[in-house]
């Protein structure tokens, strides 16, 4: 998955043969060290220097579990045999690590194994060559004297990481200059120049951008800075839909929306079909709707019981939402709302952040040395404008003074202002660091942290691999969690009432349809009243209403001939005739009278 996979595996392949040597020859040209290979004494087989003495992380993607590992170049069996180490296992189902990797540095033991230093010297006599803290006097080619700032740090640094330092001064000349440039070395040739050594490589102050600076170099602080700007505003426009998240305005249309489309397909159906419904009051019921979700008053209720409920529970449902709207979108009307700042390295990378890596040089160890005093030491300086400086305290101790965060800061903010952004101040959201050892290949600690983040986005298990185990902690300088918006959590109450009522309604519906369904009414197609004698009749219906008797709801009991004679069912009428000449009265009772069918007329009297 890395590019450094395949060396890691060449160099695996070697263990079965005992690696005597692994020999890092500088190219070096007008004193920048621009290149640089690393081969093997039997096999000659080229290698980057930067993939010896970096830690190389890769991981083996498999069915269930993903497995995070490394190589320690120098084991605890032998200081000559790449060890696989095995950091973390992440499940997949799970989506954790086994464990939380908190000492990273236990990876950086070299378990007391001899690092040699070969020191890059002039072929001069006695010229005092000064490189990367070290101040060599060549003394006739016999005698070497080494002193300077990074022999005491690399002695001190010793104890924390567990290996032996040792020097070799190694000649800068012509010869040494033409075999650089071939692809094959072989090292009896020049065995004359260098002893047998375990590892070689040159100390210099190289930074994460490829460049070497002849300066001197100390234990140096290595920082992952992501700086982001403040939240932009939200526009009038924004406010208007911010007030719900996008799942409760999907929600919310499908709600409408399965209303208005159920109003159209009944709308569709016939005229007794839409009075079963919600009867035949409501004429405009899309309209109503409407009225209803921006809280006008209905003037038309429907008819049906189940119609009314579902009505008054879609009219509380509208007034929890449109309340709910209202008060939110005033909140963001009379504030400022930001928009909060990416807290991931997925949104990081999907908002096009620039990552800044910054290094400087930090004080972990109490040293003193006359030397120092002589020394101009300056940071790595990838910006142009980072400095860090040696200043002198009471009792003469040098110390570096960290003064970069601030200049690095200042840099960006007066650069930003130059460009009119709105703000001025830099809000520090992840910030990760690692203190580490300064030799060569530490400085790609920063770039490789990059090269993976690139390459793990596809895997899925990236932001628990970097938060766990590489930034092993995310610090947020200022937790801007952005307005707040509500969600259909929030709102559950309100539609759950809503399908709620929906759901009794439609079964209520269904339960009185099949009632009437299976209760028929006896059909009684005509039938006359007859009075008992005419003069009786014209006394009473002078005085009677004949709108109160249309109104009236009288009884009437169908006489036992009409089928068998046990039948006696009651029938109510909600009218009685209108006109003297379809009522003969044939008995004193005025609102109970006993009738007699004649089924071949064709009044309607339920009508």
């Amino acid at each position: 998955m890395f590019e450094y996979i395949e060396i890691i595996l060449k160099v695996i392949h070697l263990q079965d043969q005992p690696i005597k040597h692994f020999v890092f020859i500088p190219n070096l040209s007008f004193g920048q060290l621009k290149s640089s290979r690393i081969y093997n004494y039997y096999k000659k087989l080229p290698l980057r220097a930067t993939n010896v003495f970096i830690h190389a992380y890769f991981i083996t993607n498999e069915a269930d579990t993903v497995t995070l590992s490394t190589v320690e170049w120098f084991s605890p069996h032998g200081c000559n045999r790449p060890n696989l180490h095995k950091l973390n296992v992440f499940d997949k189902k799970s989506q954790k690590w086994s464990s939380k990797l908190k000492d990273y540095e236990k990876f950086l033991n070299y378990h007391n194994c001899e690092l040699v230093m070969m020191l890059p010297v002039p072929l001069d006599d006695g010229l005092i060559y000064h490189i990367s803290g070290f101040a060599i006097i060549n003394d006739d080619n016999t005698n070497f004297k080494i002193f300077g700032i990074s022999p005491v740090i690399f002695e001190m640094a010793a104890k924390l990481h567990n290996y032996r330092p040792s020097y070799q001064p190694a000649y800068i000349g012509p010869y040494w200059m033409q075999i650089i440039d071939e692809e094959a070395i072989d090292l009896e040739e020049i065995n004359g120049k260098i002893k047998e050594i375990n590892v070689y490589f040159e100390i210099s102050a190289m930074t994460g951008m490829d460049r070497c600076l002849q300066v001197s170099k100390v234990v140096t602080n290595l920082k992952t800075n992501i700086f982001v700007t403040p939240g932009d505003k939200y526009t009038p426009y924004e406010k208007f839909t911010l007030p719900f998240d996008v799942n409760t305005w999907i929600l919310l249309f499908m709600t409408f929306a399965t209303t208005f489309l159920t109003i159209l397909i009944i709308n569709r159906l016939s005229k007794s079909t839409q009075n079963i419904v919600y009867g035949d009051k409501v004429e405009t019921p899309i309209w109503n709707v409407i009225r209803i979700f921006f809280g006008i008053s209905q003037t038309k209720l429907p008819n049906k019981k189940f119609s009314r409920f579902i009505l008054m529970i879609f009219i509380y449902f509208c007034l929890i939402f449109r309340t709910c709207f209202q008060s939110k979108f005033f909140e963001f009307m009379t504030s400022e709302p930001r928009h909060p700042p990416p807290k991931t390295i997925e949104n990081l990378i999907d908002r096009n952040y620039t990552i800044y890596s910054t290094q400087s040089t930090k004080h972990l160890f109490e040293i003193e040395d006359e030397s120092l005093k002589l020394l101009n030491v300056k940071s790595a300086d990838p910006f142009g404008f980072l400095d860090a400086y040696i200043t002198q305290s009471q009792n003469s101790s040098a110390k570096m003074a960290l003064t970069v965060d601030d200049a690095f800061v200042n840099y960006i903010n007066s650069k930003l202002i130059k460009r009119n952004h709105e703000w001025n101040k830099l809000e520090t959201v992840l910030v990760t660091s690692q203190d580490v050892f300064y030799f060569y290949g530490a400085a790609y600690t920063t770039r490789m942290l990059l090269k993976i983040i690139d390459n793990l986005i596809p895997t899925g298990v990236m932001k628990f691999l970097i938060e766990e185990y590489y930034t092993r902690k995310w610090k947020f300088a200022k937790d801007e969690k952005g307005p707040k918006i509500l969600t259909v959590d929030d709102l559950a109450f309100g539609f759950n009432i809503w399908l709620g009522s929906c759901c009794i309604s439609i079964v209520g519906f269904i339960i009185e349809f099949i009632i009437k369904f299976i209760r028929k009414p006896v059909k009684v197609k005509y039938a006359k009243v007859y009075p008992v004698n005419e003069e009786s009749y014209s006394d009473r219906y002078d005085r009677l209403d004949l709108e109160l008797v249309r109104k009236f709801k009288a009884k009437a009991w169908i006489t036992n001939n009409l089928v068998n004679e046990n039948l006696s069912e009651e029938i109510e009428y909600k009218t009685l005739p209108q006109t003297n000449e379809d009522i003969d009265i044939k008995t004193n009772m005025l609102f109970g009278v006993k009738i007699e069918t004649q089924v071949e007329m064709a009044t309607d009297l339920s009508s």
